[in-house]
């Protein structure tokens, strides 16, 4: 084999290397940054419920309004569960999405 093509092959195995030192230096600081940034896709996933159902929401903060936040939670909580429930049932959901079929 000629030296410049020893020399090439040479370089690009180190920047295959590099390239791979990179890539690990990389996921160990986007790992970083996903911990830190935990709440966003939630957050993003609410927005657009809340963007989506406009009358849901000025239901609800003048629900917050009138009764005041803590009846809403007393007497709202087993109102809120019951209603989940009943809704589920309605549409043939009855077993929990994370069961694992086997």
């Amino acid at each position: 084999m000629s030296p410049r093509l020893q020399r090439t092959v040479a370089r690009r195995d180190a920047l295959i290397e590099a390239c791979a030192e990179q890539r690990a230096r990389l996921a160990a600081e986007s790992a970083e940054v996903e911990r830190a940034l935990w709440f966003v896709e939630p957050a993003a996933r609410a927005l657009r419920v809340i963007s989506s159902r406009p009358l849901l929401v000025a239901l609800a903060a003048g629900t917050l309004l009138v009764l005041g936040p803590r009846r809403v939670l007393v007497r709202g909580s087993p109102a809120a569960v019951l209603l989940i429930s009943v809704w589920r049932l309605g549409r043939g959901k009855k077993e929990p999405k994370w069961r694992i079929e086997r």
